[in-house]
This record gives structure tokens, C-alpha cells and sequence, in this order.
């Protein structure tokens, strides 16, 4: 069994005519984790995350803000330096994978492209990252902006089962699109990125026309209905976050991804974290999704 590496998810969010519209992206067929899947932008945790250079770019008393957001992963320990880096990594792997941006300008202002030469500048940037020529801490320096911390709001925590090879210990944040920007595909690990209401993105995955892994399905379901994130960060400041590692049973001729709160959670194969399992934060929804023609 491989042990998890932290990791961080944006779920990017903006205000349309029938409701909240969210970012997905196809995932590249060749891609060794998730391979052709729709997913939230989003990836592992690098050391330069935790580096004083990137940690500068937070507001003033971040580390302990972020730290205190997160509750480490029963059986591990997570240092300050990890948990803000953790909120680096999600505003660098959405910059990455997506080309959005979540910062904020010196005076506290969020940043907005407003002129072409910002976002042509932009997307010369985003070149330069993906050649390793430039990092992140670097862009935010010569742009003097901070990562939008009070921007980000902290939705789940999700654990890759232990039957599976790569696995990853996830931090998910919802957030909104910034104003002036524009998503797209990196081509590299992302090759389409597309927006959709939380129900239509369901109904497409049930339809068969993309394939949305289980953390992707539930955040779905969860953000379902919601017209506005100030709704989502109202519920936030409300649900329970606990670290959610499912397993996987045979049902049939399919398989269940078992919440740790369903029932037949305990008695099925595969390693759980130790301890109480975590509240269900939305009881109202099934405590399985199941999964036809493997995983």
C-alpha cells in the first residue's frame, strides 16, 4: 500500500442564467492517474509550495489560518509550512492546468485582467511555468500580488482508497472565476475544459458522455441547486469536514464506492484511517456511488 501525498483541488465556480456553472476538465487519455476523466483542476503538493519564498506570498498570519482550516489525516501529522502550502498548490495547479489566476493585488483587491496586454502577458506566463523557466512564487513577486486566501473556501477532504496504486491525500476549495479571465486547457494534462451546472454534468456522466470520478460525483451533487458562492461559503462555515477514504466492493455487475458512514462500510475489504469515521456532511444524499464496468 502507498502512502497518500498531499494534494490540492479547486472547484471553479461563476454565476449563470440557471444557476451556478462550474469548470471541468477532460483529463489527458495518457495521463497515469484518471486517464480521460473530468475533473476539478487541480494537483500534488511540490516543496516549493513550502518554500519561504511561495509562503511569502500569502497575507500576513496565513500559516496559522491555514493550519488552522485543516484537521491533519488521522494516522499522519501535517505541519504549518504543509498547510499553506497546500493553498499555493491549489491557486498553482488552477493557474497550470486552467490559466485562472486566484490572487489578489497589494491593496487587497482581487485580480482581474482588464486590458489584453494582462492576459496576453498571462498566458506568456503560464508558457514559461509549464517550460520550467518560471515559478509561481516568481510570477506573484513581479506582479506583487498575494494568493487569494480568504478566496478559496474549504469543501471536502478525500483520501485515494488503498487498492489503489497512486493515491492522494486531497484538499478540495471552491472558488470563484475571476472577473476578466478566461479558462482553458493546459493540453498537457488537461485537453477540453468546459462549464456546466452541477445536475447537467451528473446527467451527462449517467448518460455516458464523460466519466466523472467519485470525489468529482459527490462534490457535484453537494454543490447542486446552489445559485451564488456566497451560498456555498454559508454552507462551508456549517458542514463537517473529515477525511473521507472510501472503499471499493463488488455489488452485482458493479462496483460501490462505500462512504465511511455507509453501512456496510466496516465489514468491506480494503484499509480505512483510524479512529471515528467522519460525519456525512449531506445526509440527504446516498452513502454510495455505483460504478458500472470497473474503476
Amino acid at each position: 500500500m502507498s502512502e497518500p501525498r498531499h494534494a490540492a483541488t479547486v472547484i471553479l465556480t461563476r454565476p449563470g442564467p440557471r444557476g451556478l456553472e462550474i469548470a471541468l476538465q477532460k483529463r489527458h487519455r495518457e495521463s497515469q492517474f484518471m486517464g480521460g476523466a473530468y475533473v476539478f483542476p487541480g494537483g500534488k503538493l511540490d516543496p516549493e509550495d513550502c518554500e519561504p519564498r511561495a509562503l511569502a506570498r500569502l497575507p500576513v498570519g496565513a500559516k496559522e489560518r491555514c493550519f488552522a482550516r485543516f484537521t491533519p489525516t488521522p494516522g499522519t501529522s501535517l505541519t504549518p509550512e504543509e498547510a499553506a502550502g497546500l493553498h499555493v498548490a491549489a491557486c498553482r495547479e488552477t493557474f497550470e492546468e486552467a490559466g485562472v489566476l486566484l490572487a489578489r493585488k497589494a491593496g487587497g483587491a482581487p485580480f482581474a485582467i482588464t486590458e489584453p496586454a494582462q492576459e496576453e502577458a498571462l498566458a506568456h506566463a503560464r508558457l514559461e511555468m509549464a517550460a520550467g523557466r518560471l515559478g509561481f512564487a516568481e510570477l506573484l513577486e513581479a506582479e506583487d500580488l498575494t494568493v487569494d486566501l480568504d478566496g478559496l473556501v474549504y469543501w471536502a477532504h478525500w483520501v485515494t482508497p488503498t487498492r489503489e496504486r497512486r493515491r492522494y491525500d486531497t484538499r478540495f476549495f471552491v472558488a470563484h472565476f475571476p472577473a476578466g479571465q478566461v479558462a482553458t486547457a493546459d493540453d498537457q494534462e488537461a485537453v477540453d475544459l468546459r462549464w456546466y451546472l452541477a445536475n447537467e454534468a451528473l446527467l451527462a456522466h449517467q448518460e455516458g458522455h464523460i466519466f466523472l470520478p467519485p470525489p468529482t460525483q459527490r462534490s457535484l451533487q453537494e454543490l447542486a441547486g446552489y445559485t451564488s458562492l456566497d451560498q456555498v461559503r454559508a454552507e462551508a462555515a456549517r458542514r463537517p469536514i473529515g477525511a473521507i477514504m472510501p472503499k471499493l466492493t463488488v455489488v452485482g455487475d458493479a462496483f460501490a464506492i462505500l462512504m465511511p458512514w455507509d453501512p456496510d462500510y466496516a465489514a468491506a475489504e480494503g484499509g480505512a484511517l483510524p479512529g471515528e469515521p467522519p460525519k456525512d456532511p449531506r445526509p440527504d444524499l446516498p452513502s454510495r456511488i455505483m460504478v458500472r464496468g470497473g474503476v
